[in-house]
């Protein structure tokens, strides 16, 4: 859990205890939840894509993995975007 989502957690148990804190505390740390399983699986796709070892096509190319690309030329990978 991130600090933002105690913090959060924090101002609310302090300003309204009770049900409603409980339930917003628990959405927002659902939600961060989502966003990391997110990350993870795109990195996933990354890691799988550099496993098959893959041959760049002649010139610019790049490939898109949802949350960011993989931009280069070649055989030679250059930057993510």
């Amino acid at each position: 859990m991130s600090w933002d989502a105690l913090s959060l957690g924090n101002k609310c148990l302090k300003s309204r205890p009770g049900r409603d804190c409980r339930l917003q505390f628990a959405i927002t740390s659902l939600i961060e939840y989502a966003i990391a399983r997110s990350v993870l699986m795109t990195l996933n796709q990354l890691r799988l894509w550099i496993e098959s070892k893959p041959d760049g096509p002649e010139g610019e190319w790049y490939k898109d993995f949802g949350s960011f690309k993989l931009c280069g030329e070649g055989n030679t990978r250059k930057h993510f975007s």
